[in-house]
């Protein structure tokens, strides 16, 4: 995924919360992902940690704090 685009995500979430993307202190993913450029661009430009999970580690996550998962998530 391209820098462009996570960016703006991150943007419209913390607009969305009242925040901006000061806010954010770490970007958390899964370990599939840990060479992705764009996670690691957007993590150098805000200047912010990054930590990946083992999918086993994200579903304990997802079932202790309730989160939605997305059809696309679930199937990938």
């Amino acid at each position: 995924m391209e820098k462009e685009i996570i960016l703006d995500a991150l943007f419209d979430a913390t607009k969305k919360i009242g925040k901006d993307l000061s806010f954010i202190n770490l970007i958390a993913s899964t370990i599939v992902k840990q060479d992705e450029k764009g996670i690691l661009d957007v993590a150098n430009e805000l200047n912010i940690d990054t930590r990946f999970f083992s999918n086993e580690e994200l579903q304990k996550k997802i079932e202790e704090y309730n989160l939605n998962e997305s059809e696309f998530v679930k199937k990938n």
